[in-house]
């Protein structure tokens, strides 16, 4: 039957809808969880200047996910499919179908397939397309079963730092573009639940273990600059010239290494960036206790890493800045600065 593998991307559409088969029967790796959580910190005001949201979910969800103080998280579920052709845009079986976009990519088929006895499937959709969820998520996932089969978590040619991570995490990924896997291991992992906080923890110990060392005391800007979706800050030179007058460390991401980032993160006490995937640097490796400000376009109000920092151990603030997409945004160093006080007194370590 794998011999014939190559053509599950055709007919699991049609096998689907005439058979209906069920699904494999989800492994229960860590029952629903409920959670009693604090929401971020932020100076009064700071949710009426929301006025948009991402593509993926609307306004409403993201101030409720900002606002709760208790939180269900989804359980950690392993799916194991048989005889699966696995690609960047998804993967099938001769009757089931996980595909990204709309390109069928039909001419990959014609290629070389390798074959692999066992895969491990720490991909999505979300993973694929942003450098943020394939750490923050995409590794993690890695981290369930290390011992099961190999990796399936490529990255886009354009994340210089992603390479460096498998590195330092000796994380192998299997690098075929096609692949055909006997058994296909596909998780459910998307919850912060204290599964996925245990492998952060794992995963925070073996970055120290490299790049850390002494205490962790400085003040960090991350400069998103000109890297991912545009996010600019029209008077970001002035505000990290008044930064560096106070003895903050500012990290590009542009330029900085892997190594770069992480040896000044691991020594940081308190971070601060505008939203996005680079803030997954510092998410990755502050320790517990540590002090994390997101600075969040107004028109882009996203929840995501407040609620990756509590699942961190970490404090979180929020800065709305005002200000669109088209135009750039702006910082007012006073808030910022008076957000990070406000973090340290609701949240006294």
């Amino acid at each position: 039957m794998k011999h014939f593998a190559r053509l599950h991307p055709l007919t699991a559409p049609v096998l689907r809808r005439v058979l209906n088969p069920r699904g494999p029967e989800p492994e229960v790796l860590q029952p629903q969880e409920v959670q009693a959580v604090q929401p971020p910190a932020m100076l009064p005001g700071m949710l009426d200047r929301v006025a948009g949201a991402d593509e993926h979910l609307p306004v409403s969800y993201h101030i409720a996910a900002t606002l709760q103080t208790k939180v269900t998280h989804a359980p950690v579920l392993r799916f194991t499919y048989r005889n699966a052709l696995v690609r960047r845009s998804g993967f099938a079986t001769a009757a089931h179908q996980q595909r990204f976009g709309q390109s069928r990519d039909l001419r990959e088929l014609l290629g070389p397939v390798d074959s692999i006895p066992r895969l491990r499937y720490c991909y999505n959709s979300v993973i694929q397309r942003y450098f943020g969820h394939w750490m923050s998520d995409g590794i993690p996932s890695a981290y369930i079963d290390p011992d099961r089969g190999q990796l399936w978590m490529p990255h886009q040619p354009g994340w210089p730092h992603a390479p460096e991570y498998l590195n330092a995490l000796n994380l192998s990924v299997v690098a075929a573009p096609v692949v055909q896997a006997d058994e296909l291991v596909v998780y459910q992992d998307y919850a912060q639940g204290s599964h996925k906080r245990a492998r952060y923890a794992v995963i925070r110990d073996k970055i120290h273990a490299l790049f850390g060392g002494g205490e962790a005391t400085d003040y960090v800007y991350i400069r998103r600059g000109l890297t991912g979706e545009r996010r600019i800050i029209t008077n970001e030179d002035a505000f990290c010239a008044e930064l560096r007058r106070r003895n903050w460390k500012i990290l590009d991401v542009a330029t900085a290494s892997m190594a770069d980032l992480q040896r000044a993160l691991c020594r940081a006490r308190v971070v601060v960036g505008i939203e996005g995937s680079q803030l997954n640097h510092a998410q990755a490796s502050l320790k517990p206790g540590s002090v994390l400000v997101v600075l969040i376009p107004n028109d882009r109000f996203g929840s995501t890493h407040p609620e990756r920092s509590r699942a961190h151990g970490t404090r979180c603030g929020v800065v709305v800045l005002p200000g669109s997409k088209a135009t750039g945004y702006h910082v007012d160093t006073d808030e910022v600065l008076r957000t990070i006080e406000l973090v340290k007194t609701t949240f006294p370590v």
